[in-house]
C-alpha cells in the first residue's frame, strides 16, 4: 500500500480536533449485483464490496414503483395487491433517494464500500461512497479556481433548468468532509500516534484490496477521486481513504485518513491528514500527477487523531 505512513485528506471547514461521525447507510448490495468477499481478522469480520458505476439514469423498462402501496395506479392502471408482481426500483432510483447532492461526479461507484463489523454487526467502521457524498458541502470552494471556472459553470444548462439559478454553486471539487462512517464505537480525541515502527514492517500481507467510491476530470481541468485501500497482516489492519485533487497548473491537495488496528487492542486510531500547496510551488521533480509523490514531498497542515473505542469480544 502506498505510504504506509499517515496519509489521508479531508476537505471541507472543520474545527481543529473533531471530525464526522456519520450516519451508517443500510443497503443490501447483494440486491443490485454487486460482489461481496469477506475474511476474518482476529475479532472483525471484513467485508469489501464492489459494483460497477451509477447510471445517471433510472435503467428500468417499467417505472420503479417498489416504494408505492398496494393497490396504487400508475398512469392509470392499478398495481396487482399481489406484492410479488411489483418490481424493485433499479440501482440508480434506490440511490439517488439516498445522496443529496444535486451535481454527482462522472463516476461515482454507490455500491462500493469497506465494512469492518464485529462478529454480531453490533459495532464497527465502513467506508462507503453515499456517506462520502453526502458529506460534500453545498457550497463551492473558494480557494481553489481554475480560470474558465465561470464558463464552466455555466455549461451547467441541465442542471440549471431543473434546480434553477443555485444549482451551480457547489462543491465542483467534490472535497469530502468524510473520514468513515461509525456505528456502535465511541470517538474521542487522543494524543496518541499510529505505530509508525510496526506499519513500516515489512510483514506478509494476509489480504488486500482497493478500490473507488468516486472519480471526476473536472471537465479537463484535473482530477477529483477517493479511494479506499484495506492492508492487513498477521499483526494489524491498515485502512487508507485518500481524497485526492489535482487543479491543473492551480493547485494540488491530499485529504488522508488513516486507520490502524493492532490485534487483541480493544481499540483503533484514526489520524486525519490535510496536505495542500500551489502548483506552481511544487518542486520541479514533484508531479502533481502522482499523489504518492505529493504525501511525500508536503508536510501536513492540519492533523487529528482519534481513538475509537469498542467493547472487545
Amino acid at each position: 500500500m502506498d505510504n504506509p505512513a499517515p496519509h489521508h485528506p479531508h476537505h471541507r471547514t472543520k474545527p481543529p480536533g473533531t471530525l464526522p461521525n456519520i450516519q451508517r447507510d443500510y443497503v443490501e448490495a447483494s440486491a443490485y449485483s454487486a460482489n461481496t468477499m469477506s475474511t476474518q481478522f482476529d475479532q472483525w469480520t471484513i467485508s469489501v464490496t464492489k459494483g460497477p458505476i451509477l447510471s445517471s439514469q433510472c435503467t428500468c423498462h417499467t417505472e420503479c414503483r417498489k416504494d408505492l402501496p398496494v393497490g396504487s395506479s400508475v398512469n392509470g392502471n392499478s398495481l396487482a395487491n399481489d406484492t410479488t408482481t411489483v418490481p424493485q426500483k433499479c440501482v440508480f432510483c434506490r440511490y439517488d433517494a439516498r445522496i443529496e447532492l444535486k451535481h454527482l461526479p462522472d463516476m461515482v461507484f454507490v455500491q462500493n464500500r469497506l465494512v469492518i463489523s464485529s462478529p454480531d454487526d453490533k459495532f464497527g467502521v465502513e467506508f462507503n461512497a453515499v456517506d462520502a457524498l453526502n458529506s460534500i458541502g453545498a457550497e463551492p470552494s473558494d480557494d481553489i479556481k481554475v480560470a474558465s471556472a465561470g464558463a464552466w459553470q455555466n455549461a451547467r444548462t441541465e442542471s440549471l433548468q431543473t434546480y434553477g439559478p443555485n444549482a451551480v454553486k457547489y462543491d465542483w471539487t467534490f472535497g469530502p468532509n468524510y473520514t468513515g462512517t461509525t456505528f456502535g464505537i465511541t470517538v474521542e480525541p487522543t494524543t496518541d500516534s499510529l505505530n509508525m515502527a510496526l506499519l513500516t514492517q515489512r510483514d506478509p500481507v494476509l489480504f488486500f484490496d482497493e478500490f473507488h467510491l468516486y472519480c471526476d476530470e473536472l471537465d479537463d481541468n484535473g482530477c477529483a477521486e477517493m479511494e479506499v485501500k484495506i492492508r492487513v497482516v498477521e499483526s494489524y489492519l491498515f485502512v487508507l481513504l485518500r481524497y485526492y485533487l489535482r487543479v491543473d497548473h492551480v493547485a494540488v491537495k491530499l485529504q488522508d485518513v488513516r486507520l490502524m488496528f493492532e490485534k487483541g487492542k480493544d481499540f483503533m486510531l484514526r489520524e486525519y491528514t490535510l496536505r495542500e500547496a500551489k502548483t506552481s510551488s511544487l518542486a520541479p521533480d514533484i508531479s502533481p500527477m502522482e499523489p504518492v509523490q505529493i504525501w511525500s514531498a508536503l508536510k501536513p497542515t492540519q492533523t487529528i487523531v482519534e481513538k475509537l473505542s469498542f467493547r472487545k469480544v
